[in-house]
This record gives structure tokens, sequence and C-alpha cells, in this order.
């Protein structure tokens, strides 16, 4: 238990430092991005779990991991080298510092890490970046999402259910954008319109709840985005021009998007903020793709102004 509540105090330290001190970070001049996240895995021949946090300044990274435990190594996530062991691993920790740097590939994003001893957990990790938000990704599965800090933790309205007039079916895949909602510990999988040609009139919608903050503006993140395979977003078609409705508030336009599967932001004409709240998103042109018609949109994150 002491070790656990000096695990917590230490986080909440860094991140109180973090936020109040440090200049401005490289990636869009915040201050810092911090956040902790957790996995679990079951299956029939084993478990996988683990527990920690990241701190990024404008200078250097820092990465616990806690109470990490990894049964059988088929499963989602790899253990730090350091702490792996022949045997079931109770309560393991590992905590690694270092510098990073980030480099622009295939026209994706990615977070280059070295920490400070010889050995570094993740060396590569795709990233979606805005001063509000950033998501970091191993391949194709997302390993981090930051809080907005430990003032603001939680405040943000989220997305409750998501609702489209067509998806994309490949074998046991569905392209639904289910992980619109269930980006946590993931694979990130986009909404793929599932009718013949490139989709135009084909919508998707999100249902939003608020929270302490109300909807001021949409993260978008356009087009098939694998970081494992970033080819797949030129050769799938991207969302050009696009309608936004919210019926309930009397809200509809139509907005350019550009084309890169980077964060882009979209204000609202107007706040919303009296609870559950349907967000339409309507196809009306498209970036074509180089081999492929289906048009796809990688995620959608409705944030809060602070004030």
């Amino acid at each position: 238990m002491n070790k656990v509540i000096i695990f917590i105090i230490l986080n909440l330290v860094l991140v109180c430092l973090a936020e109040d001190y440090l200049g401005p970070i490289e990636l869009n001049n915040r201050l810092s991005y911090f956040g902790g996240f957790d996995y679990v895995k079951l299956d029939q021949s084993g478990y996988s779990c683990y527990m920690g946090n990241f701190l990024f300044d404008r200078s250097f990274y820092e990465f616990r991991l806690d109470n990490a435990q990894n049964k059988e190594s088929s499963l989602r996530f790899s253990l730090p080298q350091p702490i792996k062991t022949d045997s079931v691993f109770p309560n393991s920790s590992y905590y690694e510092r270092g510098t990073w740097q980030s480099k622009k590939e295939y026209n994706f994003d990615y977070l280059y890490l070295s920490s400070n001893k010889n050995y570094t957990y993740k060396e590569k990790l795709g990233m979606l970046v805005h001063p509000r938000k950033l998501l970091l990704f191993d391949k194709n599965f997302l390993l981090f999402s930051s809080d907005e800090g430990l003032r603001w933790s939680g405040a943000n309205p989220r997305v409750v259910s998501v609702r489209s007039s067509s998806s994309l079916v490949e074998g046991n895949k569905d392209y639904n954008g289910q992980n619109t909602i269930q980006f946590s510990s993931t694979d990130n999988i986009p909404w793929v319109e599932g009718i013949d040609g490139q989709g135009i009139g084909e919508w998707f919608e999100i249902e939003t709840v608020t929270w302490n903050w109300p909807v001021d503006f949409l993260l978008i993140s356009n087009g098939y985005v694998d970081f494992s395979k970033p080819y797949l977003y030129e050769y799938n078609s991207r969302i050009k021009k696009m309608r936004i409705q919210i019926e309930e508030h009397d809200i509809d336009f139509e907005v350019v998007l550009t084309d890169t599967p980077q964060f882009q932001e979209i204000r609202l004409p107007k706040k919303i903020d009296d609870g559950e709240t349907v967000i339409r998103f309507t196809i009306l042109d498209v970036y074509s793709g180089s081999k492929w018609e289906d048009t796809c949109l990688n995620l959608v994150i409705p944030m809060g102004d602070r004030s």
C-alpha cells in the first residue's frame, strides 16, 4: 500500500511541476503532455495486464510502468527487457527517462524515444497531436492517450455511441468506427463506408455526453490511419468535403478537410452543453484513393474549451 501511495504522490508532483513551471513543448506549444494508461487482456492461454504513465516535456520524457504482468508472450504487449524473467511477474515496475524527437514519414508523424540508459522500451511510436490531445500508437495499437492534466482530468465530453449509414465488412472485421468510443488500448480501425463507389452521401454520427465542459470543437483525423502500414492512407479515399449537422441545435454547415491524417480542429458555430447530443458527418466529396474507392474516417473526438 505504501508503495502505491508513493507512486501516486510522485505522479501528482510531476504533473504539477510540468503544468506550472515548464516552458513550451515543441509540439504545438503545449506545456506538457501527461497521462496514465492501463490494459488488461485475457484469453484461454493466459493474461496480460499493466498500468503506467507517460510525461512529455519540451526536452525530455518520463515513462513509468507499474504492476506489469504478462503470463503469455503471445498476448497484447511486451514487458520492458529489464523486468523480464522466466516466471510470472508480480508487481513489477519500470522507470525510464530520456529524450524525444518527432519525424515525418509517409505524411505520418512519428515520435522517436531514446532512453538515458542502454535500453529503450519503445523507440518509435506513431503520433496524432493537438495542443489539447496526444495519442501514441505502437504500430496499429493505441498505447497512450494524454489526459488534460491534473486540474482538468475527466472533464471533456465523451462519445457514448456511434452509428452510420453503412460500413465495410471484410471477413470478421467490421469497419464501423467503434474505435471512436473504444480507442483506449485497442487496434486503431477507421470507419469505412460500405457502398459501391466513394460513398458520397453516406454518413457517420456520434452521440456525445457533455460533462463539466461543453462541445466547442471537434478533432478529426482523416483517412485510414495505420502506423505500421502508412501506405493504406493513400491506397484508400479520404474525406475532402463534409457536412456537419446537429439537428437539436439547428447547426448545419460544410467544411473542407485537408488531406492529412493529423488532427484537424473544426470549430462549431455555437457551444453545445445540454447533455446528450448527436453529431452527424456526411461525405460530400473525397480525395480519391490510389488503389481503392473506399472512403475512410479515422477518428472524431469532441472537445470543450478551457476557461
